[in-house]
């Protein structure tokens, strides 16, 4: 697929668009803008290719995002982008994950703060180094190293992988990935046999390919088909 030419947008993935909340829009945004910068990077090189190496394949995507209007400040996403590549050139985002944020490299923490000010899903340790989020990456490159971030809101679970989908949600539960929370797939009531998943009748489960299961980022829904 051309990035240029068709670019990922979850609202194609969405139902009822025209019926959400502003902070619901702003969050829709927010994947698209995230996944224009590195959405079709595999997670496993997402998190482990040293940054000296990652920064350049990015910054040339930022005119693009900036003239979709999803980027209010181009060159300070280019200024923090920047930084990365000067100060931790040597670091991979996985090791950024590794320290405490006392011991980053000067003007590193402030790089972070911005691309989550700008909008962007950026991956961003805790202030203080916590071992389960290195699980979590370490999980996520091992059964979901191949996908990306587009694939957990474009692929089912079943296509994603049930172990990949594992490594994702752990992933999410840590705060290594932001939580992307999907309620337009599909709703969950209790009935006689226990708690079931009815799909929506006209257009089938959202946010999924095909339109027929829940996408890899959403939620479990009790009952729901994989």
């Amino acid at each position: 697929m051309d990035r240029e030419d068709k670019p990922f947008e979850i609202r194609r993935h969405v139902c009822n668009v025209d019926y959400a909340s502003p902070e619901v829009l702003a969050a829709y945004d927010a994947i698209d803008r995230t996944a224009a910068l590195i959405g079709d990077i595999p997670f496993s090189a997402l998190f482990r290719t040293p940054l000296a190496v990652l920064v350049p394949q990015l910054l040339p995507r930022l005119e693009s995002i900036a003239k979709r209007g999803l980027l209010s400040d181009r060159k300070a996403a280019e200024a923090s982008l920047e930084m990365f590549r000067r100060a931790a050139s040597d670091w991979s985002v996985e090791q950024m994950f590794e320290h405490s944020w006392t011991s980053y490299p000067e003007g590193v923490v402030a790089s972070l703060k911005t691309l989550h000010r700008l909008g962007f899903h950026w991956p961003i340790p805790a202030e203080r180094h916590v071992p389960d989020q290195l699980r979590a990456i370490a999980g996520l490159c091992q059964d979901a190293g191949a996908r990306t971030y587009i694939d957990q809101f474009s692929l089912t679970r079943a296509e994603f992988g049930l172990d990949a989908c594992r490594a994702l949600h752990h992933a999410v539960e840590t705060g290594v990935l932001k939580k992307s929370k999907n309620d337009q797939c599909c709703f969950s009531h209790k009935s006689a046999t226990g708690d079931t998943c009815s799909f929506y009748t006209d257009s089938g489960c959202t946010m999924a390919s095909g339109g027929t299961y829940c996408a890899a980022s959403a939620d479990v829904c009790p009952g729901c088909p994989v």
